[in-house]
C-alpha cells in the first residue's frame, strides 16, 4: 500500500519529483501548530507525540517496502533461472533441427547427383541410340548409292524444305565418310563417285533454285535454298552466288573503264596542284561510289538477315568484296594519276579519299551498332549465348559495350586500303618532300630578287631593294587582315589566295618580307597539318605535327625572315644616302608575320599536340626562339633607322648658309617660308611621322619619334649657336623655330612639345629689344636654363658687342 495514506496525504505524495521534507513536517504538524497558536504558552509534547507516531509509521513503511523488494528479488531470480533453462532447451532443439536439415540436404544432394547421373546416362543412351540410327541410315544410304540406287534421296527431295534439309545433312555426312576413307577398298569406288555426283547435282539444283528466287525477289525460297546449302557445305557457294550476281557489282557504273572514269573525275579538280588554291572537294565518282555503298548495305541487310542463317558472315563477305575489289581498284587508279601529276595532287587526293572512306566506315559502324548487331543477338539467342557470338568474331562483348560486331572488321578494311601509302613512314616522307618543295616555290620571288641584287654592285643593290614597295598601306592592311583570319586556322586555310607565283600579292616587294609570302607558307603548312592529323594514327600524329612544324620554323626564319632583315640592316650602313622610310613598313610586316605565327600555333598546332607534354614543350621553345630572334632583329633595325634618320637631319642642317640669318631687307621669301634647310628638315620630319603612324604601334611609334625629337632638339641647340643673327635674321630664325616646333608637335608627344616650346622662347632672344632682353631671360621660362647656355645665344646677336649685351651677362 502507498504509505501516504497512513499520514492522510494524497496518494503518491512521497513519489512526486518535488518532494520536500520541510513541507512534509509542516503537513503532519499542521493541527499542532494551530493549537499552539491558540495557547499562550508553547507546549512541545503534542509535537513530540506527533513526530513519534510519524517516525513509527515511516519505519513500518520502510520495513514493508524492504519486504516487498526482497520478495520481488526472489521472484525475479526464480523467473530468470526458468528463462535460462528454457533458452538452453530451445538452443538444443534448434541444433537438433539444424542437424536434421543438414542430413536431409545431404540426402537430397546424393539423390540429385544420382538423378543427374541417371539423366546423363539416359541422355547418352539416347544420343548413342540416335547416332546408331543415323549410322544405320547412313550405311543404308551408302549401300544404296554404291548400287546406284538414289530413290530414297530423290523421295526426300520431293518432300519439301524438311526433306531437302535432311538430304543436305545426309550428303554432308556421306562426303565426310568418303573423305575419311579415301584409302578404302576398290569396291567402294562406285559409292564414292555416286556420292560426289549426287552431291554436285544437289548443289547445282539448290543454287539454280536460289538464283531463280533471287531474280524473282522471292525471299522465302531464297531462304530455303540458302539454309539448305548452309547445312550442306557451310553456305560458301550460296554466299558467293549472292555476291557475284549482286546488282552493285554488275551495274554499268562499275563496268565502265575505270581509267576513263578517273580521268574525267580528276580533270574536274581544278587547281589541285597549285599550292595557292584551296584543296578541291573529294573525287566526285568516289563520293558517289561511297553513297551507293551506303544505300546498298542498308537495303541488303533486310534481305540478308531473312535469307541467310549466319547474316553477319555474309555482310563481312559482301563488305570485303566492295572494299578489296571495287573501292581499292578505283583508288589505285585515281592515286596513280595524281602521283604522276604532282606530289601535292597525290597528297590531296590521298587525304580527301581517306576522309571520305572514314566517313563511310563510320556510317556503316553506326548502322552495325544500331541495327545489325541487335538483330544478330536476337537471332542467335535461342542457339547460343551472346558471349559465344562475340567470340566468333574475335572480341568479348563486355570489352566493347555499344560497339557493333563489324566494328573491328570495318576498321581493318579502311586501314588495308591505305596501308601501302601511309605505313612505314611513306606518307610522312612524301609530305616532308612536298612541304620543302612548296616552301621553295612560295619563296621563289624573294630568293630570285635577292640573288639578282647580289649579282649587281653593292650600291645599286641596296638602292633597289625597296624599288617595288607600294605606298598603299590600306591594301597592306587588308592583306594582313585576310592572313590573320585565313591562314591561321585549319577551318579557313588559304584565306583569299592569289594566283601569283608563290602567293606574292600585287604591289608588295619581292626582295623583302611580305605578308603574302608568309600567308602562303602558313597556308601550305596548315594544309599539311590537316593531312597529317587525318592520315596518321593518333599515337603518331603529334610527332608528325612536330616534324612538319620544325620545317616551317626553319624555312620561315633561316630561309626567309632573317636573310631579309639582314639585307635591311645592310641597306642602312651607308649613311651618305637618305634612309628609306619604307623600312618602317618592313618592320610592320615582320610584326604582322610574328603575330600570324603565334595565331597559327595556337589554332592549328596546339589542339593536336596538347596531350603530349614533351612535344608541346619542344614546339613552344622552337617557336619562341624564332619570335625572339625576329624581335631582336627588328629592335636593331629600328635603332639603326633612328640613327640613320638623325644623321640625315644632321646633313640637312649642315647645308645652312652663314648669311641665312642675315638676310636682305627685301628678301620676303625667307621671312615667309623660313630657310631652305628648315623646309627640307621639317618635310623629312613629317614623312618620318607619317611612316611611323602608318606602320608602328603606339608604343613603338612614341619611342622612335621621341628619340628623333630629342636628337633634333640637341642638334638645334648646337646649330643656332653657330650663326650670327641680325635683327631681320631674328625673324627668319623665329620662323624656322616655329616650323620645327610645329613639325615636332605633330608627333603628339607632350615631352617634346615642352622642349621645343623652350626652343621657341630661345629664338625670341634674337628679336627682342636690348632693353627687354634681361626681363626675357630672368622672368620667363628661360630663367630655368643654364646662364652659360643663354649667354652663348646672346653672343650670336649681331648687335651683342655694340650694345654691350655680353657685358650684362658676364
Amino acid at each position: 500500500m502507498d504509505p501516504s495514506r497512513a499520514f492522510g496525504l494524497p496518494e503518491g505524495y512521497f513519489a512526486q519529483p518535488g518532494f520536500s521534507a520541510d513541507e512534509f513536517i509542516e503537513q503532519i504538524s499542521q493541527g499542532d501548530l494551530e493549537f499552539a497558536k491558540k495557547s499562550a504558552t508553547f507546549e512541545p509534547k503534542p509535537f513530540v507525540r506527533t513526530f513519534e507516531r510519524a517516525l513509527q509509521k515511516l519505519i513500518d513503511a520502510q520495513d514493508e517496502l524492504g519486504a516487498n523488494i526482497s520478495s520481488l528479488e526472489r521472484s525475479t531470480k526464480s523467473y530468470s533461472e526458468d528463462h535460462r533453462k528454457k533458452m538452453t532447451r530451445l538452443k538444443q532443439t534448434f541444433a537438433t533441427v539444424g542437424s536434421s536439415f543438414e542430413r536431409l540436404e545431404t540426402q537430397i544432394s546424393e539423390v540429385s547427383s544420382n538423378t543427374i547421373r541417371i539423366g546423363e546416362q539416359l541422355d547418352t543412351v539416347a544420343k548413342e541410340k540416335d547416332r546408331a540410327g543415323a549410322i544405320k541410315e547412313l550405311v543404308e544410304f551408302y549401300a544404296e548409292l554404291n548400287e546406284g540406287n538414289t530413290a530414297r534421296l530423290d523421295e526426300l527431295l520431293d518432300g519439301g524444305s524438311e526433306g531437302m534439309m535432311k538430304v543436305a545433312h545426309t550428303l554432308r555426312r556421306l562426303n565426310t565418310i568418303v573423305v575419311d576413307n579415301q584409302y578404302s577398298a576398290p569396291t567402294d569406288t562406285a559409292a564414292k563417285r555416286q556420292i560426289e555426283k549426287y552431291s554436285e547435282d544437289f548443289e547445282k539444283t539448290m543454287l539454280r533454285s536460289f538464283e531463280a528466287a533471287y531474280r524473282d525477289s522471292d525471299i522465302h525460297n531464297m531462304s530455303i535454298a540458302a539454309r539448305t546449302l548452309d547445312a550442306f557445305n557451310g553456305g560458301v557457294s550460296v554466299v558467293k552466288a549472292y555476291i557475284n550476281q549482286h546488282p552493285f557489282f554488275l551495274s554499268s557504273m562499275i563496268s565502265q573503264s575505270q581509267d576513263s572514269i578517273a580521268e574525267a573525275s580528276y580533270q574536274s579538280m581544278e587547281g589541285i596542284s597549285d599550292i595557292t588554291h584551296l584543296p578541291p572537294p573529294p573525287d566526285r565518282w568516289l563520293a558517289q561510289l561511297f553513297a551507293d555503298t551506303r544505300d546498298m548495305m542498308f537495303k541488303d541487310w533486310a534481305v540478308i538477315s531473312k535469307v541467310f542463317p549466319r547474316p553477319i558472315d555474309v555482310m563481312q563477305q559482301l563488305l570485303k568484296r566492295v572494299f578489296e575489289q571495287t573501292i581499292q581498284s578505283y583508288l589505285e587508279t585515281l592515286l596513280g594519276r595524281a602521283d604522276r601529276q604532282s606530289k601535292l595532287a597525290f597528297l590531296r587526293v590521298l587525304s580527301s579519299s581517306h576522309l571520305e572512306t572514314r566517313k563511310l566506315v563510320e556510317d556503316l559502324q553506326r548502322f552495325d551498332a544500331e541495327t545489325v548487331t541487335p538483330a544478330v543477338m536476337v537471332l542467335e539467342s535461342t542457339r547460343r549465348s551472346a558471349v559465344a557470338i562475340a567470340a566468333l568474331i574475335g572480341r568479348s562483348e563486355g570489352d566493347n559495350a555499344g560497339v557493333g560486331l563489324l566494328h573491328g572488321f570495318l576498321n581493318r578494311c579502311c586501314d588495308d586500303l591505305f596501308e601501302s601509302y601511309i605505313a612505314g613512314g611513306n606518307y610522312m616522307s612524301a609530305e616532308q618532300a612536298h612541304l620543302k618543295e612548296a616552301f621553295r616555290h612560295a619563296l621563289a620571288p624573294f630568293l630570285r630578287a635577292r640573288a639578282e641584287r647580289q649579282t649587281t654592285t653593292r650600291g645599286n643593290a641596296l638602292l633597289g631593294m625597296f624599288s617595288n614597295i607600294t605606298k598603299d598601306n590600306n591594301a597592306s592592311q587588308a592583306n594582313s587582315s585576310v592572313a590573320s583570319s585565313g591562314a591561321a586556322g585549319l577551318g579557313g586555310i588559304g584565306g583569299s589566295s592569289t594566283n601569283l607565283a608563290g602567293g606574292q600579292a600585287a604591289g608588295e616587294p619581292e626582295g623583302t618580307v611580305t605578308t603574302a609570302a608568309a600567308r602562303t607558307l602558313l597556308q601550305v603548312h596548315a594544309e599539311a597539318i590537316a593531312r597529317a592529323v587525318e592520315l596518321e594514327n593518333d599515337n603518331l600524329s603529334a610527332g608528325s605535327v612536330a616534324k612538319l612544324t620544325s620545317l616551317l620554323t626553319t624555312t620561315l626564319g633561316d630561309d626567309y625572315m632573317f636573310p631579309a632583315l639582314e639585307d635591311v640592316m645592310e641597306s642602312l650602313q651607308d649613311l651618305r644616302q637618305e634612309p628609306d622610310l619604307r623600312i618602317f613598313g618592313v618592320i610592320r610586316t615582320a610584326n604582322i608575320i610574328v603575330r600570324l605565327v603565334q595565331i597559327h600555333f595556337q589554332r592549328a598546332l596546339v589542339p593536336f599536340v596538347g596531350t603530349s607534354s614533351y612535344i608541346y614543350r619542344d614546339m613552344v621553345a622552337e617557336k619562341n626562339q624564332l619570335m625572339s630572334r625576329v624581335e631582336m632583329s627588328l629592335n636593331l633595325i629600328s635603332n639603326k633607322l633612328v640613327g640613320a634618320c638623325t644623321q640625315w637631319i644632321t646633313g640637312i642642317l649642315n647645308k645652312q648658309r652663314k648669311n641665312d640669318f642675315r638676310p636682305a631687307d627685301d628678301d620676303f621669301t625667307a621671312f615667309e617660308m623660313g630657310t631652305q634647310p628648315c623646309r627640307q628638315c621639317t618635310d623629312y620630319l613629317y614623312r618620318v611621322r607619317q611612316a611611323c603612324q602608318q606602320n608602328l604601334g603606339v608604343e613603338n611609334r612614341e619611342r622612335i619619334l621621341t628619340d628623333v625629337g630629342i636628337a633634333l632638339h640637341r642638334m638645334l641647340m648646337e646649330h643656332f649657336r653657330k650663326y650670327v643673327v641680325s635683327v631681320a635674321g631674328g625673324l627668319v630664325l623665329v620662323k624656322d623655330m616655329s616650323k620645327y616646333r610645329e613639325a615636332v608637335g605633330s608627333f603628339g608627344i607632350p615631352a617634346l612639345v615642352e622642349k621645343f616650346s623652350i626652343l621657341q622662347d630661345i629664338s625670341n632672344i634674337f628679336v627682342v629689344q636690348p632693353a627687354s632682353l634681361k626681363s626675357l631671360l630672368d622672368e620667363g621660362p628661360l630663367a630655368r636654363l643654364d646662364r652659360a647656355t643663354l649667354q652663348a645665344f646672346v653672343q650670336m646677336r649681331e648687335d651683342s658687342k655694340t650694345s654691350g649685351l655680353v657685358r650684362q651677362f658676364m
